[in-house]
């Protein structure tokens, strides 16, 4: 057997047996670096550097090369017979190899370790990057002779200890207990360093650097490895139970969910999908993965959504919710090739579709959805996991209280938890979870924009005159908003209404409701004047900043008729400093119920919108401590959750 893996032909073949198998690897590994930065500054320096691994990570270490980027990368392979195809599987991989090995002086000159030195020498001098695995050929394995010490000192450079790990990985039974990373794994890269050879090479500074470098590659390779496995919880008899009730269940759950299709709870066309049954293709590259059960947790990720496909374009985004009414109210807000489908039933069988399906990089959960069965199997398949917003209610923390076990296996399974405040975060804290920080990701989003020149115009054509905005309005709020005008129109003489509708294509029949009252009326469409005009109907796209700007108060709508939106987002005339009020059905938006309580807002019926016009006109300081006391309430909570974004992303690799 020996002789014919010596063959030169089964050499070739093994090469490029192992060049294809990483090639799949490296296109589908998912990173994780810790420590980089220093790295990551030599890499971009034209100075060359030495990176140590022991020889049982070399598979994960070949699969580096990404993380290069245009770096020349060199790696040392032995002149053993196991060394050849590697050495050619390297070489087909883009990573040209130096044969030999600056390991033991006994064996040195008879494998080639002159030779060897005085290239790698040369090639690190030329800027390039040198990967040695100093316990190979043969070991002892992580242990470290003196070569690489010699080879730092003499090529005057920077040593790095990497250590690396993969899961889930192959493992062979070999003297370096060698593990071959699987397509699709999560890998962890750990960097410590930079070291440099000592200026006086006698035996005592030898030992002491060469024992150092050895300890820093096994903290390294050991830190690797805890972060891989951090949070791989083992599953409590509850959580077994708990999984076993699935599975018995499971059968039943296809006709549950065609019942509730009957009762018009569950989409007739999508139901499947909360099978575990996919109903899109999974997009290429890095997939994070978002979800929030209802309107008001999907409405949360809508920032840190678009902050995924701001920076780090490129990066597939999946979104995931439980209820047809978050689904209707995510589709049209969701960022462009963003995918959204219902989240499996917390059975084993559909978990493991959706999973095998998806392959998420990164899971976000928010607020307080806890299913076990979908966050251990998304744990132990190498999703990075993040709980953002994370609260429990009393309910809930009663019931995890009962199985505490169970609870910190949930718990630990996350890689990052932020608390929605310090009253969550005590809960959480109560029942063995680690929690990172605060931040409620209703907020973080950035103030709408306006086009500085029509700003200008338009703050010019009506100085002096009381604007009132109607923004987002939806059928039946306009007549609302019109009456309510047209009441006090002799007590707020020279007023503008302006009324932005939801549904620009409404823009004609609301400038006929307007007309059809006396009130001068016209459209930004047709280019009216609003100097000129009592009513200003805004159906134009995007410019909402712009008309926020411009009123002395806002009224909100989806939130004056019942069965409408629910309301629509008051933190963005909070950001832009306007006063704001809006009708009762605002359940989209519990963040409400906070700024009326900070005296930030009103809530009012609708036969009250006509007095609070009338107080606009009339106490202008009272409008502006409102908007002062809005703005004031949502910049802290801006900033906090902004900084939520990085930690988060940073879960992704680089």
């Amino acid at each position: 057997m020996k002789g014919l893996i010596g063959a030169p032909w089964i050499q070739v073949l093994l090469g490029r047996l192992i060049a294809s198998y990483e090639e799949l690897v490296i296109s589908t590994l998912r990173w994780r670096l810790a420590d980089f930065e220093a790295a990551r500054c030599a890499i971009a320096a034209d100075e060359g550097l030495i990176g140590l691994f022991w020889h049982g990570r070399i598979a994960q270490a070949i699969a580096c090369r990404p993380l290069l980027g245009a770096k020349p990368r060199r790696v040392m392979i032995s002149h053993s017979r196991d060394g050849a195809f590697i050495a050619l599987a390297a070489e087909r991989l883009g990573i040209p190899t130096i044969r030999g090995s600056t390991g033991r002086a006994e064996d040195a000159l008879a494998k080639g370790g002159a030779g060897a030195f005085r290239a790698a020498v040369k090639s690190i001098s030329e800027g390039g990057a040198m990967l040695l695995t100093p316990d190979g050929p043969r070991g002892p394995a992580r242990v470290m002779p003196a070569g690489p010490v010699h080879l730092a000192r003499a090529a005057r450079c920077p040593v790095f200890a990497l250590g690396l790990a993969a899961r889930p990985a192959l493992a062979l039974n070999t003297w370096d207990g060698a593990r071959i990373p699987l397509p699709f794994a999560r890998a962890v890269l750990v960097t410590a360093g930079p070291f440099h050879a000592p200026v006086r090479m006698d035996e005592a500074s030898l030992e002491a650097a060469r024992s150092a470098w050895q300890d820093a590659m096994n903290a390294a390779q050991g830190r690797a490895e805890a972060i891989l496995y951090a949070g791989t919880a083992r599953r409590t008899l509850g959580l077994h139970l708990y999984a076993l009730a699935g599975r018995l269940v499971a059968p039943l759950a296809s006709v549950w969910l065609r019942r509730r299709i009957g009762q018009g709870k569950e989409d007739p066309v999508r139901w499947r999908e909360k099978l575990g049954v996919a109903s899109a293709p999974r997009p290429p590259g890095r997939l994070v993965w978002l979800h929030g059960v209802s309107v008001g947790e999907s409405l949360a990720l809508l920032p840190l959504a678009q902050a995924v496909m701001r920076e780090r374009p490129g990066t597939a985004l999946l979104v995931t919710s439980a209820t047809r009414a978050s689904a209707a109210f995510l589709g049209p807000r969701l960022p462009p090739d963003a995918v959204h489908q219902f989240a499996p039933l917390d059975t084993p069988g559909a978990v493991r579709r959706f999973l095998a399906h998806w392959r998420p990089d990164l899971g976000v959960l928010a607020e307080s959805d806890l299913w076990p069965n979908l966050i251990l199997a998304a744990k132990a398949g190498g999703t990075g996991l993040a709980l953002l917003s994370a609260r429990l209610s009393e309910r809930s923390l009663r019931g995890w209280r009962h199985a505490p076990g169970a609870a910190r296996a949930v718990l630990s399974s996350f890689d990052l938890i932020l608390a929605r405040d310090a009253s969550a975060a005590e809960g959480l804290k109560s029942l063995g979870g680690r929690v990172d920080g605060l931040a409620d990701l209703k907020f973080g989003a950035a103030p709408l924009a306006a086009d500085p020149r029509e700003l200008g115009c338009l703050k010019h054509a009506l100085t002096g005159r009381l604007c009132l905005l109607a923004a987002s309005t939806h059928p039946g709020e306009e007549v609302i908003v019109l009456d309510a005008f047209q009441a006090v129109r002799a007590h707020v003489a020279e007023a503008l209404l302006i009324i932005a509708p939801r549904h620009p294509e409404r823009g004609v029949d609301i400038e006929a409701m307007a007309a059809a009252r006396g009130l001068r009326a016209g459209r930004r469409t047709t280019g009216a004047d609003p100097a000129r005009l009592e009513i200003y109907v805004a159906d134009s796209v995007g410019e909402l900043g712009l008309f926020y700007r411009l009123a002395d108060l806002a009224v909100i709508g989806g939130s004056l008729i019942t069965g409408g939106a629910g309301g629509h987002n008051p933190l963005e005339p909070a950001r832009l400093e306007t006063a704001f009020i809006a009708g009762p059905h605002v359940d989209a938006w519990p963040v409400y119920a906070e700024l009326a309580d900070a005296g930030a807002t009103r809530l009012v019926a609708p036969g009250e919108v006509a007095e609070a016009f009338r107080l606009a006109g009339r106490d202008p300081n009272g409008l502006r401590k409102i908007a002062a006391r809005a703005r004031a309430f949502v910049e802290p909570r801006d900033a906090a959750a902004a900084g939520v974004i990085k930690p988060v992303l940073d879960l992704l690799g680089p």
